[in-house]
């Protein structure tokens, strides 16, 4: 509380709380301050003032009950403290007293006291009991919670089947799971079951339906029949299609509804219906209630529906007892029998009696359309199904039995031993389904099998086509294999891709001296003229109708008895063969001799001889010196094969026996041999030297051995002058270091020696200082 003149202002920890005004200004003297209270004659006095008017305030003011920790009065210049009782503290300052302290020491007490606030036992059901600031905690036992221990907590004490989780409930608990229906004959019944006599069935809040469900085929999730009335409520779904279909007695003809989702995903999606006033709606948990996503419907009889479901069976994944054709309206039917249904185009309803199987489906398009029969065995539901409620009641997927507690109202009369994976967990995926040795990798959270090499499909019921994109060539056949291909070869070409080319020739196919030639993916025989075929197998019949005689030769029709071909062919001049094909000089032993050449250009051919040779082989020697066609001069003419030379006399030379010899005078001394060079101009010698001479005429002598002397006296003489030009340097450097060692201490003046040897100047020996000189 701070007063500023006459403002006091009240601040509650540090914030201003409120303010007033007030009349007086000056100090107000303070005798007597009262903590925790008012003296009963100042609390008389008040409440006969009546100076504080406060509606909330019905009683007279009692005393504080608390804690005063710390009491600090002000006057603007000093603090004073209230001290209640004695402060012990080390280096403790404390500010000067307000003045005399007194109390009642029985009802103000030091420190800080609570209550005993245990002490009438408020924890229940053994619970512990802990004392705070005049207040308690309880440690609860298993199984209860709250303030007091007053609440029962019934999943501590009470443990679900497994694949269940517990849920606590205001009055019990529930057990929780998820369940995996396959698909095929499965299903789970309900029957409802009072707690006891006592409980009016008309009391049970049965005016919606939650159905929490994943599935990406689908089939019926909730069918409630009578057999004996022939009403029905069916809730189906196909691919997030949800169809809602009821008949009861008081209505001429069925009804159904349907609603999807914008886009079918296979997630976890819960499914509302509610019943308000006389009609019905249902929607899914996510979305609005707009079409084509939520259904609404009117005049649906409330009362026949509560007999419905507390009367009759209750079944979750299959149907019973359900008239034909109720289904997915133009997709699916319960019947399997083709019928026609209608379908209004603003709600989505599907109608007709019971419904009509020759109903006619007039949309906004065109015409009706067959409904093809339910899938999946009838409509069983192959999916997941997790919580399931009519009325916010659970219909749990254990027996009573199982749950050892009869405090369900919807009872599983008929377990199926067909439901899987009550663990917590949803199986998507089934091994059963996996073809071709597919398996379900993760079943929990994929519908589809995880499929072996070559294998494509949910199913993996689908061979892979791996000649779609082959690598085979050179138009061979694709034959698709189990993840992997063959490739069937056309004739010739081999390799696991087709891609190498055969070598035919390679076994020598050719027979009767036929050439093989080897072409891409396919050979060739080149036959002879006497044979044919693919492989020359086959002698050929010829005569001269075919003209078998070439390069002009004749044929005559008469049987050649070396051959026995029926023609016989008389070669012109230079060609040979059965055929005359063949020149003459191209055939083996008749070839061109002595480096001839076969000249075919002309139409004859023949032996181009070369100088020397004559003949049609040039094989004929010419014999030159009998022509008379040389010219030796003074020599003898001597014919050698394809040439002549001339052998001269003693004294001449060169070709023609025309040159002087040189080497006649024998110009190669010490005993060397002269060679004559007649046959080119100028004529020269040579001359070939015994050892040790040499030269143009062998009269001069090897230097080899001289140099060889020279070279040894090199090897010696060498170091020694290489060592004598280095002693030399060394003394060099000795004798410049030196000398300038002297000329340091010698000379005309030397400051060192002058130093060393007189150390002190005589004045006399100094040079007197010139006369003054007068500056004018």
């Amino acid at each position: 509380v701070v007063r500023n003149v006459t403002l006091v202002k009240v601040m509650i920890n540090e914030t201003e709380y409120f303010r007033k005004t007030i009349s007086a200004t000056g100090q107000l003297n303070v005798n007597v301050l009262y903590l925790g209270g008012l003296p009963d004659h100042v609390r008389v006095a008040r409440q006969a003032e009546g100076s504080v008017v406060r509606a909330e305030i019905t009683e007279a003011p009692r005393n504080f009950k608390g804690i005063i920790q710390d009491v600090q009065v002000s006057d603007g210049s000093g603090k004073f403290f209230v001290e209640f009782f004695p402060l012990i503290a080390e280096d403790l300052k404390i500010s000067p007293a307000f003045g005399e302290v007194s109390f009642d020491h029985n009802l103000v007490l030091e420190g800080v006291v609570s209550d005993d606030s245990c002490k009438s036992n408020p924890c229940q059901h053994n619970g512990s009991c802990y004392i705070t600031w005049n207040d308690f905690r309880c440690e609860c036992t298993r199984g209860y919670k709250g303030k007091m221990c007053q609440e029962m907590e019934f999943c501590q004490l009470q443990q679900c089947p497994r694949g269940g989780t517990c849920r606590n409930l205001d009055n019990g608990y529930e057990c929780v799971a998820n369940a995996t229906f396959d698909g095929h004959n499965m299903s789970l019944s309900y029957a409802l079951t009072l707690p006891d006599k006592n409980y009016d069935v008309k009391d049970l809040p049965l005016d919606s339906i939650n159905i929490t469900y994943r599935s990406r085929t689908g089939g019926t999730l909730l069918c409630i029949s009578s057999s004996e009335s022939g009403e029905y409520f069916l809730v189906s779904v196909q691919q997030d299609e949800v169809m809602v279909s009821w008949k009861f007695v008081t209505m001429s003809e069925g009804v159904s509804k349907r609603f999807h989702k914008e886009y079918p995903d296979g997630n976890w999606t819960t499914i509302f219906i509610r019943l308000h006033d006389d009609g019905i709606s249902g929607q899914f948990s996510s979305a609005g209630e707009d079409p084509p996503q939520a259904f609404t419907a009117s005049k649906f009889p409330h009362e026949s529906w509560h007999r419905l479901v507390t009367n009759s069976k209750i079944l979750l994944g299959g149907k019973a007892d359900i008239p034909e054709n109720v289904g997915f309206g133009d997709e699916f039917s319960v019947s399997n029998r083709h019928s026609y249904v209608t379908f209004d185009s603003m709600t989505s309803d599907v109608t007709g009696p019971g419904i009509s199987e020759n109903a006619v489906d007039y949309p906004s398009s065109v015409t009706a359309t067959p409904v093809a029969p339910l899938l999946n065995n009838g409509g069983f539901f192959k999916g997941c199904l997790g919580e399931v409620r009519i009325g916010g009641l659970l219909l749990p997927f254990f027996t009573p039995d199982q749950l050892n507690s009869t405090q369900d109202i919807f009872h599983l009369s008929v377990p199926s031993d067909r439901v899987l994976d009550l663990d917590g967990n949803c199986r998507l995926c089934f091994e059963n389904e996996c073809q071709n040795g597919g398996w379900c990798k993760d079943p929990s959270d994929s519908y589809v099998c995880n499929c072996s090499a070559g294998f494509e499909g949910d199913y993996c019921s689908s061979d892979i086509n791996e000649c779609q994109h082959n690598e085979c060539y050179n138009n061979a056949t694709c034959i698709d294999g189990i993840a992997n291909y063959t490739c069937q070869c056309q004739q010739g070409w081999e390799g696991w891709l087709c891609e190498t080319d055969v070598d035919e020739c390679a076994s020598n196919p050719c027979q009767n001296n036929g050439t093989c030639l080897n072409l891409l993916g396919r050979f060739e025989c080149n036959c002879t003229h006497e044979y044919m075929g693919t492989f020359c197998e086959s002698k050929r019949i010829i005569t001269c109708d075919n003209a078998p005689c070439m390069k002009g030769s004749t044929c005559e029709d008469t049987k050649n008895k070396e051959t026995g071909d029926n023609y016989t062919c008389i070669c012109r001049e230079g060609y040979k063969g059965t055929n005359c094909d063949k020149p003459y000089c191209l055939l083996q032993g008749e070839e061109c001799q002595n480096k001839g050449l076969c000249d075919v250009s002309n139409n004859i051919p023949i032996c181009q001889c070369p100088t020397g040779y004559e003949g049609p082989n040039c094989t004929t020697d010419i014999d030159e010196c009998s022509i008379g066609n040389t010219q030796c001069g003074a020599g003898t003419c001597i014919n050698i094969p394809g040439r002549f030379k001339c052998q001269c006399p003693v004294g001449k030379c060169g070709p023609q026996c025309a040159t002087d010899d040189p080497c006649y005078e024998n110009p190669c001394k010490n005993a060397g041999r002269c060679f004559e060079k007649c046959v080119v101009l100028p004529v020269d010698y040579t001359c070939e030297c015994p050892a040790p001479y040499m030269g143009k005429n062998c009269t001069e002598m090897y230097v080899e051995e001289a140099s060889s002397n020279a070279m040894d006296i090199a090897l010696i003489v060498a170091p020694i002058i290489g060592l004598i030009l280095i002693i030399a340097s060394i003394g060099l450097i000795v004798f410049i270091t030196m000398a300038r060692k002297k000329r340091a201490t010698r000379g005309t003046y030397s400051p060192s020696q002058q130093e060393y040897c007189n150390p002190r100047v005589e004045m006399d020996n100094v040079m007197k200082p010139p006369p003054e000189e007068r500056l004018i």
